[in-house]
């Protein structure tokens, strides 16, 4: 046998670019399959050659993590990486910073506040890396509620470190997608998230987290002196004139209201993401929706809508709201979870082309779903949706073992895959609220 010198032996630098990008393209994407964050692996193969590391520093710095980090570890970055690798920098993560209320009121209480400046709030450098990334498109930011001032700017707050960026902030005039997380138990206000958001003229995605109080407060539940409100939201106003809008994804947004589809709106919804909404209605959904009848794809509810301004009536389905049917042709995927007998889902029976259908049972006895409930969603002679391929159903226990297996079997029949138990869909927004929510009731 002929041995191999050292000048015939396989190496992976020996490979054209073409397939070197290849490895490149593949191993990513077995990596982001693996991973159980929301951030990638760092690809070691950069460390291979020259032209493995410019192909992989497209997808090793194309996210920042910044949540945490103090002066040290981001002048590391400004004086040493960013230079070379700012221009694949497409997002950014940052909150929680050393020297916010948060970090001093932790490190007052457990006696560890460092002498070094590392507990100085890194504004600065957080400044100076958002200047840096010429081609950044995404940003996720935990904040703090914020007012403005009598000028219409935003009031800077000693006591709330991330003030201080909102105004650098508000000018990335080319973000598609900003996530907005709402830190404190205060509601963050819409003229603030308006005037944070306004430049941002090409959104196609906005995700609003935890808590956003209406400035004009509006009932649609009963004729009250709330139900007469003649000016619209100031969030949904800003929206409606974004034409590149596609998603918005909102988490406890109390300023969603009927008057939300009052609006002529310029961009064409595919998704809205309503969760933890406890004043939305479902007329305010329905002709929310109806907006949309030829762009939406994705509709998720959690805890949202209801019938009644009363957590008693919550579960309550009136036979006024039964005539609210959905007209989305357009729409694929549905996801629910609220208090509602199962009459709500029948509601949906006109949107033929949906395809996957996800669920969280209620652990109430009186207004759970029963086996037969879900079965009926999978007829096999008359089904209520023909294109219907998944159904994913979040339970802790209210079907045995035998029923879970019958549900399988009857929709394995009906050409529909079916899911069913304590879930995890790493990626899935629903099921990873339902998760949450499970591990937040359990504490």
């Amino acid at each position: 046998m002929r041995l191999l010198t050292s000048s015939m032996k396989p190496s992976l630098s020996r490979l054209p670019t073409e397939i070197k990008k290849l490895i490149v393209d593949c191993v990513a994407l077995l990596t982001q399959k693996r991973r159980y964050t929301v951030l990638p692996q760092f690809l070691k193969l950069a460390f291979v050659d020259h032209t493995f590391y410019e192909l992989c520093s497209r997808l090793n710095w194309n996210e920042l993590d910044l949540m945490y980090l103090g002066i040290p570890h981001l002048e590391e970055l400004i004086q040493h990486v960013l230079p070379r690798q700012a221009k694949h920098v497409r997002s950014i993560m940052i909150g929680f910073h050393p020297g916010d209320e948060y970090d001093l009121n932790f490190k007052r209480a457990t006696n560890s506040i460092a002498i070094d400046g590392s507990d100085q709030y890194p504004e600065g450098q957080l400044r100076e890396i958002l200047k840096m990334c010429p081609n950044l498109t995404k940003l996720t930011v935990h904040l703090d509620s914020n007012s403005l001032d009598e000028s219409g700017n935003f009031i800077i707050d000693p006591s709330n470190q991330m003030s201080k960026l909102l105004s650098p902030i508000s000018h990335l005039s080319n973000l598609t997608y900003i996530k907005l997380n709402n830190n404190t138990y205060s509601d963050l206000k819409e003229e603030s998230l308006v005037k944070l958001i306004q430049r941002m003229v090409h959104l196609v995605h906005i995700c609003i987290h935890r808590g956003v109080a209406a400035s004009f407060p509006r009932c649609d539940f009963c004729e009250c002196s709330e139900s007469i409100q003649p000016t619209l939201s100031p969030l949904a106003v800003h929206l409606a004139t974004l034409p590149s809008l596609k998603v918005i994804d909102f988490d406890r947004v109390n300023c969603f209201d009927s008057g939300w589809s009052k609006i002529k709106w310029k961009g064409a919804l595919e998704e809205i993401i309503l969760f933890n909404c406890h004043r939305i209605s479902l007329h305010s959904v329905h002709a929310f929706c109806e907006l949309f009848e030829n762009s939406l794809v994705n509709l998720s509810l959690y805890c949202a809508p209801i019938s009644l301004d009363d957590i008693d009536g919550w579960h309550i389905l009136p036979d006024s709201d039964l005539k609210y049917t959905f007209r989305l042709p357009k729409l694929k995927r549905l996801s629910v979870f609220n208090l509602y007998p199962p009459e709500f889902l029948h509601l949906f029976r006109q949107c033929c082309n949906i395809t996957s259908i996800s669920l969280k049972l209620t652990i109430w006895e009186s207004i759970a779903y029963l086996p037969a409930d879900i079965k009926d969603l999978m007829d096999h002679d008359e089904p209520i949706w023909i294109h219907l391929k998944s159904l994913l159903i979040y339970q802790k226990g209210k079907f045995s073992p035998d029923e879970v297996d019958y549900l399988i079997a009857h929709g394995a029949k009906a050409g529909v895959k079916v899911e069913c138990g304590p879930l995890s869909k790493v990626g899935n927004r629903f099921i990873e609220e339902c998760v949450r929510d499970d591990n937040f009731r359990s504490q």
